[in-house]
């Protein structure tokens, strides 16, 4: 069975046959899928809402088969669970019948794919951050990292300069997408930058983190922020879940990160020195991104979604980016 074509072809009903038989709802009318099922915006994953017939609201989440092992997503769901146990603003995967004996919260539809349900959550994403919410963010981080300090999760990759930045680049050279004269220039632009981004990070202090904790990835039920999608979770130093809520390089971006690291204070010590670091995680994270749709292009909703991807444009915009980086790396 060829799991990442099943995966692209999902259709409805194997989608709520598989939720019901792993929550074990086939013989009981009264909790059963009622058939309506809408898809949520996911790319890397696919995410649906749907209901039960007794009112419940869930979203079921199948996991793009290939990326994480049992073990991995298991470590996805164990920080979630000691998260919600702390009583921090997440939303935790439900425990599943058919569940693994290691993972209750973690089943396999019959096609041999990942899937976790969780309850639907009503609150909702903001595309901008209010001055008063930056505070309530930074505490919260602050108490996400208190107890990721506490966990192992052994199995969760690292972001370092090999696995956001070697590794993507070797695959990115053995492609066909970088062998355009402009494409050749991004690969030397990484190259050149690469040991400068290994240097910035080594002997750095590293946890379990969120990982892709942007403004996209908090939801809001009134002011209180929940946040979502630990899926990139990864060990990674701890000021890697405040550069992407503000990335900018402007003085009010600055502002709001520093006061958000004030409020993370309150709660959890933060080493300043650590914001040096911030450009090389952009760097890298930029180098995995591009590395990251090159790896998925044979799914039919990668070209629709990145048209310009590998043209001449593409990489020049990346090698403009990179330097850009590198140049505030140096100042």
């Amino acid at each position: 069975m060829d799991l990442k074509q099943s995966f692209y072809n999902l259709d409805p009903s194997h989608v709520l046959n598989s939720i019901e038989a792993a929550m074990d709802l086939s013989h009981r009318p009264e909790k059963r899928c009622t058939g309506r099922l809408m898809a949520l915006n996911s790319i890397e994953n696919r995410v649906y809402a749907l209901d039960l017939e007794d009112g419940t609201e869930l979203v079921a989440k199948f996991y793009r088969p290939g990326r994480w092992t049992q073990k991995q997503i298991a470590e996805e769901h164990e920080f979630l669970g000691a998260l919600h146990e702390a009583d921090l603003s997440v939303i935790q995967p439900l425990e599943l019948s058919k569940g693994f004996s290691d993972c209750p919260t973690l089943a396999l539809s019959d096609l041999g794919i990942f899937l976790a349900v969780f309850p639907r959550s009503r609150a909702r994403l903001k595309s901008e951050l209010l001055p008063d919410e930056i505070p309530l963010l930074g505490r919260l981080i602050a108490r996400m990292h208190n107890v990721g300090r506490n966990l192992k999760l052994p199995h969760r990759m690292r972001l370092n300069a090999e696995t956001y930045g070697r590794d993507p680049l070797a695959f990115l050279k053995k492609s066909d997408f970088t062998q355009s004269p402009m494409g050749l220039r991004y690969i030397q632009t990484v190259e050149e930058l690469l040991p400068q981004l290994r240097l910035r990070l080594q002997g750095l202090a590293t946890q379990p983190v969120h990982g892709d904790c942007h403004v996209g990835n908090i939801l809001w039920e009134g002011d209180r922020p929940f946040l979502t999608d630990f899926d990139d979770c990864v060990h990674a130093p701890v000021v890697q879940d405040f550069w992407l809520i503000c990335q900018g390089r402007d003085t009010e971006s600055l502002k709001r990160r520093d006061a958000m690291i004030d409020a993370y204070e309150e709660i959890a010590s933060f080493d300043w020195d650590t914001l040096d670091v911030i450009e090389a995680l952009r760097g890298l994270r930029m180098i995995h991104y591009s590395a990251w749709v090159a790896r998925r292009w044979e799914d039919p909703s990668f070209p629709r979604i990145f048209p310009t991807f590998a043209s001449d444009s593409w990489w020049r915009e990346e090698i403009e980016a990179l330097s850009d980086c590198q140049e505030h790396l140096n100042s």
